[in-house]
């Protein structure tokens, strides 16, 4: 007997279809076709029956398991359940089916119903949203030479001289730190630490004390308002993969962190720069933060992030959005692109390195487009958001992000899409020669503006 196209197939047209619509970069096509294809290998896989004895589904195997609802499902549950294409009507019993039966019933309702089901979830994602994108302004001003020369400065001292930083590096890490508030002052700013101790061994690293920096801009008009961007200067230490949280190599340098994340240190201290001169209306909290990297990374006792949103918390401050700068160096089309997931592209991410990403938890999309769009009216490379939804960013986030939304604080991850944009990502070869500065300057100079514009509203 003939066997439908197995999952293999589906799965080589989603990679084919993956990288048209890169090259197209139609958000919303792209988004819809991998939703249809999606949902297509659901139902040739595994099309589900809907008959008197409850819900019943076949597999390719052609095993047979029942899903017997539980008692009192009412009729209009049971409609709802047809209309959305999860059951489909069968003449016959279950029990009659044979697999002949079950191979003519998939060829046949297999497409109909996928394209049903993926048309209301396209809808919805269209209607309650999870992606955008907003188009550049290719008639953005220039950013002034000094901003590039002040990108490029603060990437070779941090990932060129300096080098690994974390406590397992704690000198290092100390060097930065202490770095990073010699330039704050030489602004004009005043500068505070706040200490995140460390059990040393229960993560077994050298340094016991790691620090957050922080400068504060209070507003002229309204100082109660107050706007985080933060960016981490801590590094990943050296472990067997670069997705490993654990165990720690120390026998092993770790990476340099170029663009993971020197890059958003240096578009924090040159965007402090340029606001130090004229304060805004609402106060601006600029946030150096320790301890992002694994093995601290989700860990709440001693990510700085996380302490320091705890803080502002507890102290009852008036948080409007927090911005984390994170991985901001790279515009430029890698290969091999190993570190890339399959599904970024249909999740809205497409591979071309023409934007800036604006990531978010759903509760968080409404701030994600009001930066996205803020930034866009600067700058000459595009803004996409991605909201991700609320059971899932309490699991994953994409930096210090994950921090403030643990505290029910609203917060945006901004980045160059980090490793699903290029392989350098938590290695020894993310280093200041890597990054692409001139587009690095771009992008920071429009998020200069955009903050100034937001934080003038």
């Amino acid at each position: 007997m003939s066997r439908v196209i197995g999952p293999s197939f589906h799965i080589v047209v989603w990679f084919i279809w993956s990288a048209l619509l890169d090259i197209k970069r139609m958000l919303i096509l792209e988004r819809c076709i991998g939703i249809s294809w999606f949902c297509f290998l659901l139902y040739s896989a595994c099309p589900v029956f809907a008959g008197q004895q409850g819900l019943r589904v076949l597999r390719i195997d052609d095993m047979i398991t029942t899903l017997t609802p539980p008692n009192g499902w009412s009729r209009p549950m049971r409609t709802l359940f047809r209309a959305l294409g999860f059951a489909i009507p069968c003449e016959k019993s279950v029990d009659q089916l044979s697999s002949q039966d079950v191979h003519i019933f998939k060829v046949k309702h297999a497409w109909l119903h996928s394209i049903r089901l993926a048309t209301i979830l396209s809808l919805l994602l269209l209607a309650v949203g999870c992606a955008s994108r907003h188009s550049g302004n290719r008639a953005a001003a220039e950013p002034p030479p000094w901003v590039e020369a002040s990108l490029r400065t603060a990437v070779v001292k941090l990932a060129g001289e300096i080098g690994e930083r974390n406590l397992y590096r704690p000198k290092a890490l100390e060097h930065s730190a202490t770095w990073i508030e010699q330039q704050l002052r030489t602004l004009g700013y005043e500068v505070r630490r706040q200490a995140v101790a460390v059990d040393t061994n229960v993560f077994r690293c050298a340094g016991a004390t790691a620090y957050n920096v922080e400068a504060v801009l209070v507003g002229h008009r309204h100082p109660e308002e107050n706007i985080i961007i933060g960016a981490h200067y801590d590094t990943k230490v050296a472990t067997a993969g670069y997705r490993d949280s654990w165990p720690p190599l120390l026998d092993r340098p770790g990476t340099p962190g170029a663009n993971d994340n020197a890059s958003g240190v240096a578009a924090l201290l040159t965007i402090a720069r340029s606001l130090a001169a004229q304060p805004c209306a609402k106060t601006l909290r600029l946030v150096f933060f320790s301890n992002e990297e694994p093995p601290f990374f989700k860990q709440p006792s001693v990510m700085g992030s996380y302490l320091y949103a705890g803080e502002l918390k507890a102290k009852g401050v008036r948080v409007e959005a927090m911005l984390s700068l994170e991985i901001l160096g790279c515009y430029s089309k890698r290969r091999p692109n190993k570190k890339r997931f399959w599904y970024a592209s249909p999740a809205g991410l497409s591979h071309d390195p023409d934007y800036v990403a604006f990531v978010s938890d759903l509760p968080s999309w409404h701030q994600s487009k009001r930066w996205a769009a803020a930034y866009a009216r600067y700058s000459p490379l595009a803004a996409r958001t991605l909201a991700i939804p609320v059971g899932v960013s309490r699991k994953i986030g994409w930096s210090d992000d994950w921090a403030f939304w643990r505290h029910d604080l609203r917060a945006v991850c901004v980045t160059d899409t980090g490793f699903l944009r290029c392989d350098d990502y938590h290695e020894l070869s993310d280093t200041p020669d890597r990054l692409d500065y001139a587009p690095f300057a771009l992008v920071v100079w429009a998020l200069e503006q955009a903050i100034r514009q937001l934080a003038n509203e």
